[in-house]
């Protein structure tokens, strides 16, 4: 009885009072009446956020005026998903006034609707007024090159610099294929992005200069100096120094010595610059003392290597709110420069953060510093020793780091020596750490030895106390593991899945009864209620149970239902001798 599904759905939102997200999926909806009903519920929960009412209107329901009427009730909803449902506007305005007001709402799914090129540029104008949309899905609408052009032009128009970020810096629009789409940044970094990609593409036709006059004309002059604001980071090219540059050196370092403003600065960092003395000698005393919680130095060419360290250490040692410390891409060839550089970072009371990548030149023996570093009982967070020829020859001064279980959360080494023999070692250390989050191991010497180890150590499937005593908290990246857990997962969660992946895997060899009783003997009688309990309670957060539409053949495919498996454990483990000491009794 279709009405008494939607009789079942309404009384359910009137009366689950804590809900927040609301999903009726492929289930018809033939009458307006209906979809009226269920609609004004939605609306009159106080606490609804998300809505997801997927490939449900009929051919008598106006998708487009149940659309109109949720945007219209002023709930601060945060998720809308009316996709599937042949929408049309037939030149409406409803959607783009809506955007244009800059509601809450961050995602938008009307993929496989009616939309057309009208649509598309209409919503495109608002887009331009509107931060707070993350997500626009479009996909399989009626929208053509027209369309497709206006929305590109709304998140990226080329037309000028000021046309660039006047443009929307927040929303990806998924499902149409746009000039660019940059996932995943804040929308500051997204603005300075696009506005370099178009100084880039200028600079190919070499007519920025043309562009600068003709955009900013009478103005052009004043502007020159801000544009040594440019993120030179985009290229590994240094910038080599320049004497005219430096009177804006020097007021740089004045600035920063007339900085009184206790609030942390986040980040200091140089990135691509020749640094001269006349340039380290106005820094030094100008970082002395700031409150600076990141510094960092990356592929900077010292005209002096050895003033270069000194700069380093000295900045280290003055800056006293200092958390993070980073030096890239910048050579170290003696062996004195990296210990006196070791000895800044590990005497200072606040680092936690260590980022020496690709700068220990042959001189230098960077699995002794790595070692020192990690014997010094600093409380270190992250460590990132990428690219520099790490060899351990046998040493096993890591993985006894790691096994003590360290308060270390990231740990990169990276495009190293490590070998098989390190991974084995690493592998049983893991075993006995639970703080380690990411350890980072891709373009090492580590083959398929090495990479089973390390797999073993994150998902023993030998048992199921094998498995629960894997480690569930630490991702190793850039290495082909296995592993079901989800990034951000909480080891908890992981371990139920991982169990519940090997009760998945044996159940679909029909071998979970004869496991159950090798493993658990004597005591399975008594642990057939808990083991039943537990395949239920271990399937509910699973990955498998909610597929993404990407996922082709991988492992979350290969999800069993619990029914399937308590149906295998009821028809033969030790229910026959359960019921008779059932009777018994």
């Amino acid at each position: 009885n279709a009405r008494e599904g939607i009789d079942f759905a309404i009384e359910s939102i009137n009366t689950i009072r804590t809900l927040k997200e609301f999903g009726w999926v492929t289930i018809p909806i033939d009458s307006i009446d209906d979809a009226n009903d269920m609609v004004r519920a939605i609306i009159s929960h106080p606490l609804i956020q998300s809505i997801r009412l997927e490939n449900c209107f009929g051919v008598n329901v106006n998708g487009y005026g149940i659309l109109c009427s949720l945007l219209e009730s002023n709930k601060r909803f945060l998720s809308i998903n009316l996709d599937a449902n042949n929408i049309r506007t037939l030149g409406g305005t409803e959607i783009p006034d809506f955007l244009a007001s800059n509601p809450l709402l961050q995602e938008l799914d009307l993929d496989n609707n009616g939309l057309d090129d009208n649509d598309a540029e209409l919503i495109a104008q608002a887009l331009k007024r509107n931060t707070n949309l993350k997500e626009l899905h479009l996909g399989g609408n009626g929208t053509t090159a027209i369309g497709c052009t206006a929305l590109s032009k709304a998140s990226f128009d080329t037309t000028s610099l000021n046309s660039v970020s006047d443009s929307n810096h927040s929303c990806i629009i998924y499902g149409i294929d746009l000039s660019i789409n940059l996932h995943g940044d804040c929308p500051k970094v997204a603005r300075g992005e696009k506005i370099y990609h178009l100084l880039s593409s200028r600079n190919r036709e070499g007519n920025n200069v043309y562009h600068f006059d003709l955009e900013f004309k009478d103005d052009s002059l004043k502007l020159v100096p801000p544009s040594n604001s440019i993120n030179l980071a985009a290229s590994f090219d240094v910038l080599p120094h320049e004497e005219v540059m430096l009177p804006n050196w020097k007021e740089f370092a004045n600035a920063l010595q007339l900085y009184q403003n206790p609030k942390a600065i986040k980040v200091f960092a140089i990135y691509n610059m020749q640094l001269p003395s006349s340039v380290i000698d106005l820094l030094t005393p100008a970082l002395k003392y700031k409150p600076i919680e990141n510094f960092c130095l990356d592929n900077i060419e010292f005209v002096n290597a050895r003033e270069g360290i000194d700069f380093a250490i000295e900045s280290i040692k003055t800056i006293r709110q200092l958390k993070r410390f980073s030096w890239v891409n910048i050579t170290i060839d003696s062996m004195d420069d990296a210990t006196d550089m070791l000895r800044a970072i590990i005497s200072h009371p606040l680092l936690e953060s260590v980022r020496l990548e690709n700068c220990f030149g042959v001189n230098v023996n960077g699995y002794g510093i790595l070692c020192s570093l990690l014997a010094s009982n600093k409380r270190f967070l992250s460590i990132n020793f990428g690219s520099n020829n790490i060899r351990t020859m046998g040493g096993t001064e890591l993985p006894h780091f790691l096994a003590s279980n360290a308060t270390l959360q990231e740990l990169y080494l990276a495009n190293n020596g490590l070998d098989d023999n390190d991974a084995e070692l690493i592998a049983q250390a893991l075993k006995r750490n639970t703080n380690l989050q990411e350890l980072f191991l891709g373009g090492d010497n580590i083959t398929a030895i090495g990479r089973t180890a390390l797999s073993k150590a994150n998902f023993d499937s030998t048992s199921l106390n094998s498995v629960s005593d894997s480690n569930h908290s630490c991702d190793i990246d850039a290495i082909d593991l296995f592993d079901i857990s989800s990034n951000g997962d909480c080891p908890k969660v992981r371990r139920r899945n991982k169990i519940y992946h090997l009760l998945c895997s044996r159940n679909r060899e029909g071998i979970n009864v004869y496991h159950l009783d090798l493993e658990l003997k004597d005591d399975s009688l008594k642990l057939v209620p808990r083991v039943l309990e537990c395949v239920l309670h271990y399937s509910n957060n699973h990955p498998g149970r909610y597929p993404d539409d990407d996922d082709d053949d991988d492992e979350f495919s290969k999800y069993v239902h619990p029914l399937s498996i308590l149906y295998e454990i009821l028809r033969s483990w030790k229910m026959p001798t359960l019921y008779e000491d059932c009777g018994a009794s």
